[in-house]
């Protein structure tokens, strides 16, 4: 079943021909820090190639997600990723190598 979980400002700056991380994250949560690390870790080795995004679930955007961290991905306009809870560094970098070739 598709998953549609991008709301407009999300989307927002992020040319379409790019693919895109978005982080769905709540500050109180530990494995939200988890996530920020280990994306930071894959920004390292995509560099410019990859738009990251970062949300917070506590601002009100309706994301109809049951967990964080939740990690989405984008590419061309269209949804090809979702994991809710902590992704793994090569979880991450197994779909971007997919979706940049």
């Amino acid at each position: 079943m598709p998953f549609n979980i991008f709301v407009e400002p999300i989307s927002e700056g992020a040319p379409p021909q790019k693919v895109t991380v978005i982080h769905y994250y709540a500050p109180w949560a530990k494995e939200c820090k988890q996530q920020d690390i280990i994306i930071d870790a894959v920004k390292v080795i995509v560099k410019d190639t990859v738009s990251f995004k970062r949300v917070n679930v506590e601002n009100g955007y309706d994301i109809p997600i049951k967990k964080v961290p939740s990690i989405a991905i984008k590419k061309n306009g269209k949804n090809i990723f979702l994991h809710e809870g902590l992704t793994s560094k090569n979880q991450i970098l197994s779909v971007l190598k997919k979706a940049l070739s």
